[in-house]
């Protein structure tokens, strides 16, 4: 088993889980990992297997995936967690909460729907590993406006990231990830058994998997709470990542206001001062430029700033710069 973060003892802890869907890995989750991770809370976002980081052998069904999961659990003496699954990890979050409903402490599921269908012509494609079943679920994953660019984060093209990502895939991954969703059965029957809270977050214009494709499963839980991404397809983490991390923090809190506030506030005074020994070396930099020449600056001033990354300012000078957060 392959999970992010690697360093971080994960023994008898109580943490949020993060399974990805079909063809992708844990990056899905940069966002609410580090959120969660700087909140000090336990996070695992995990690379399934022949997925990503993980050699181990695909499994052909979601059964198989929740028990490979269960074993990694039971091996690190984690008793009681919480879930967040987008597209198959969804199916794999109610696959978990069902079989072992007293372990499950909530849930979260992202762009999911059941039955999870999956078109035959799309099947085939993937058992082929034709190129052209990444194209089709990487077209019918994003809105029609995200297909056209518009990403929250300047500079990433989500399309073309989505497509790199599952060209990754070793042979027969997406196939298999595909008739997984397909085969899943009985998922209202497994709804009513699920003892945590439950939240569902679903896009407007989702193609793979409609709201209107989830309402059995809603009326099948107790008491969820449903949230709607207006506007955005099937890659939910890609087209509204911001969004996607406030209905994260609403179903599973961190610290109180006051506490926050504090930390905050210890943050903001560490940031100043940063910033204060940023501006410090670029003007004495600055200073040794003139009286120097191309004399560099960086005998004197590197030290000073270990974390920090070298930017080229002019021949024979550069300057530390600390990097970003």
């Amino acid at each position: 088993m392959y999970y992010h973060p690697t360093s971080k003892n994960i023994k008898k802890t109580k943490p949020i889980i993060f399974i990805h869907g079909t063809g992708m890995d844990h990056t899905v989750w940069t966002l609410p990992v580090r959120h969660f991770l700087r909140k000090r809370r336990d996070v695992i976002a995990i690379d399934l297997p022949g997925h990503g980081s993980n050699q181990d052998k695909t499994l052909s069904s979601v059964e198989k995936i929740s028990d490979y999961i269960y074993a990694f659990l039971d091996k690190n003496s984690i008793s009681n967690f919480s879930v967040v699954g987008h597209s198959m990890g969804s199916l794999i979050a109610l696959e978990m909460a069902s079989s072992q409903p007293e372990r499950v402490n909530a849930i979260s599921m992202i762009g999911t729907a059941f039955p999870m269908q999956v078109n035959d012509a799309l099947l085939d494609s993937a058992k082929n590993n034709s190129q052209i079943a990444i194209d089709i679920l990487t077209f019918m994953g994003y809105s029609y406006a995200s297909r056209l660019g518009g990403n929250k984060n300047p500079g990433i093209w989500m399309t073309e990231l989505t497509k790199r990502l599952m060209q990754k895939s070793s042979k027969g991954v997406i196939y298999k990830d595909l008739k997984a969703c397909a085969d899943f059965k009985y998922g209202l029957e497994k709804a009513n058994k699920v003892q945590g809270k439950v939240q569902l977050i679903l896009g407007s214009n989702d193609f793979l998997t409609p709201k209107f494709k989830a309402q059995n499963l809603i009326q099948a839980f107790k008491n969820p709470s449903v949230e709607e991404v207006k506007g955005s397809g099937h890659s939910l983490m890609m087209e509204e990542p911001n969004k996607i991390l406030e209905y994260l923090k609403k179903r599973f809190p961190t610290q109180s206001p006051v506490s926050s506030l504090k930390r905050d506030s210890a943050v903001s005074a560490k940031c100043c001062f940063s910033d204060f020994l940023q501006q410090f070396a670029f003007s004495m930099a600055r200073v040794c430029d003139a009286l120097l020449g191309t004399f560099s600056a960086d005998v004197m001033f590197r030290a000073s700033l270990s974390s920090a990354v070298s930017v080229s300012l002019s021949p024979g000078l550069s300057l530390p710069l600390p990097l970003s957060q």
